[in-house]
């Protein structure tokens, strides 16, 4: 009798012949923690700072100009972590542009040889982890 049962055509699928489930709950933890994120995070955190960024502010910059607002930013040290150089953060932002999470918030333009990011303000990285009014960099980073 198990042997002639078949498997509902929506549960089907043509690697290993049973659909996957995903649980949405899982799904969400896990891209929390995927790289892409953690990056996301940083470069929304250097550029929109302040608690009231609003969602959807946008800036234009140059990949190497990122780079060195990044550095010298109060995250500089975790973004020089994540980013070797400049090439490295063109390459992790041409993941992030790709990712379903985070597409519309990363665009791409090539003028004269070098390699300009819009990136809009995803209204959510940007006030997290930011310093008070008053507080300075180097506060902020003993907490």
């Amino acid at each position: 009798m198990l042997l002639q049962w078949q498997v509902p055509g929506d549960l089907t699928s043509r690697r290993f012949g049973v659909a996957a489930y995903k649980n949405e709950e899982v799904m969400d933890q896990l891209r929390e923690l995927s790289s892409l994120h953690e990056k996301s995070t940083v470069i929304q955190k250097a550029l929109f700072r302040i608690p009231e960024a609003e969602d959807g502010k946008k800036i234009e910059i140059e990949v190497n100009d990122l780079y060195e607002r990044l550095l010298s930013s109060h995250i500089g040290d975790r973004a020089k972590a994540m980013f070797r150089n400049g090439r490295a953060l063109g390459t992790a932002l041409g993941r992030i542009s790709r990712d379903k999470d985070h597409k519309g918030h990363y665009r791409l333009r090539n003028s004269n040889g070098k390699s300009y990011w819009t990136i809009i303000c995803d209204g959510g990285a940007s006030g997290r982890d930011a310093a008070p009014e008053g507080e300075t960099d180097e506060a902020q980073k003993g907490h």
